[in-house]
């Protein structure tokens, strides 16, 4: 996880031309559902990197025009549907699909944040205009067909790329639908998102309301994997601007030189948060920090380059903090984020917003440390119809 972490932005900006041009079985996890059984749910890939296949059947098949490779893919019959779905969401999403009557439909879905600069912060679920919507699918997938490849970008991190969807935490559904004949996907390939969706606990504190958290602890996740956050409060995002705001409507954090902290039940592997420091106009230096220290107390690092923005529109990025980049097996025990009282005194705020974490010994992690924490799966992903 952390070296994909480490490496996400720096990929997707530099050689996001080879990616559109990979091939399913380049992505993360590939399957050709040769070893593949089962319909109605099935289950692809190995924890935490999994998708959910729902509706449809995997079927060994004769006819060489349903299949691109192999003898099986899967299936939907006539007036069926298929969803398939991830609840940490999906960056890169690759397959062969065809129906006999040249029918069918594919509908990707994800959330998007209009952006302040739209007038509002609010988060919608959306099938985007540029690509999100296929009517018609081929009727020969055969490898002598030349089929097309469906390819999919949840978020390019590019400001200047139009052919991504710009999902704020990666696509989570694509629905096949208005099967007038036999459909078959074959050849699927998939790669979670980067985002701090993609983590065993995660939060946009939409679970809160404003002001909650001043005189007392919140908590968030399900023991042993929840955090305690003391020091803050819940600040909505038409309190002032909205740049501290990455997804509607709220986020934690502190105004005019306070401090928070987040402490974690099961030490964390990695965590993932945006973060952000605000200040009124004119004021340009610098003035939170993010202290992150070990199981014992002792201080691992500070960081101070924090966003001045988070309006998704804009592409911001996020913070990774990783236990075994930091030289903590035992993982991370707490962060401490500062708004330093001596800096932009007049007015300033430092919040964090769409938090993550994993911790030491959940599935993805790539530790066995003793306690060995069971898998709590991330927020589920919108009910949608």
């Amino acid at each position: 996880m952390s070296v994909k972490k480490s490496f996400g932005h720096f990929i997707l900006t530099v050689f996001f031309p080879f990616i559109l041009m990979a091939l399913p079985q380049d992505l993360e996890v590939f399957t050709d559902f040769e070893d593949v059984n089962g319909e109605g749910t099935i289950t692809i890939g190995q924890e935490p990197n999994t998708i959910t296949l729902s509706g449809f059947t995997v079927e060994t098949l004769e006819d060489p025009a349903l299949l691109h490779s192999g003898e099986k893919a899967l299936t939907l019959g006539p007036g069926q549907e298929g969803r398939i779905s991830s609840s940490r969401g999906i960056q890169f999403l690759e397959f062969y699909a065809g129906e006999t009557t040249g029918g069918g439909r594919i509908e990707l879905r994800g959330e998007v944040n209009l952006g302040q600069s739209g007038g509002n912060n609010d988060v919608v679920v959306v099938i985007p205009d540029n690509g999100g919507r296929i009517d018609g699918l081929p009727t020969n997938i055969s490898p002598e067909a030349n089929p097309t490849l469906y390819s999919f970008v949840a978020d390019s991190g590019n400001f200047l790329d139009g052919t991504d969807f710009n999902f704020i935490n990666g696509i989570i559904e694509m629905k096949v639908l208005n099967i007038t004949g036999k459909f078959v996907l074959d050849d699927l390939g998939f790669t979670l998102t980067d985002f701090p969706s993609n983590n065993t606990v995660y939060t946009t504190f939409r679970e809160f309301s404003t002001g909650q958290g001043q005189n007392e602890i919140l908590t968030v996740g399900t023991s042993p994997n929840s955090i305690s956050l003391e020091g803050g409060f819940i600040i909505f995002m038409a309190s002032g601007n909205a740049p501290y705001v990455r997804s509607w409507p709220y986020s934690y954090g502190v105004f005019n030189g306070g401090s928070f902290t987040v402490t974690f039940e099961t030490p964390a592997y990695e965590i993932d948060t945006f973060a952000v420091h605000t200040v009124a106009s004119g004021g340009t230096d610098p003035d939170g920090s993010i202290e992150v220290y070990d199981t014992n107390e002792n201080l691992l690092a500070t960081f101070t380059d924090l966003e001045a923005y988070l309006d998704p529109l804009f592409k911001p990025r996020f913070k990774t903090i990783n236990a075994d980049e930091l030289g903590a097996p035992g993982g991370i025990g707490k962060l401490v984020i500062n708004d330093n009282p001596d800096i932009n005194p007049d007015f300033s705020r430092v919040t964090i917003d769409d938090f993550g974490f994993t911790p030491i010994g959940a599935p993805g992690s790539g530790t066995t440390t003793t306690p060995v924490t069971p898998e709590v799966p991330a927020v589920a992903a919108p009910e949608i119809t």
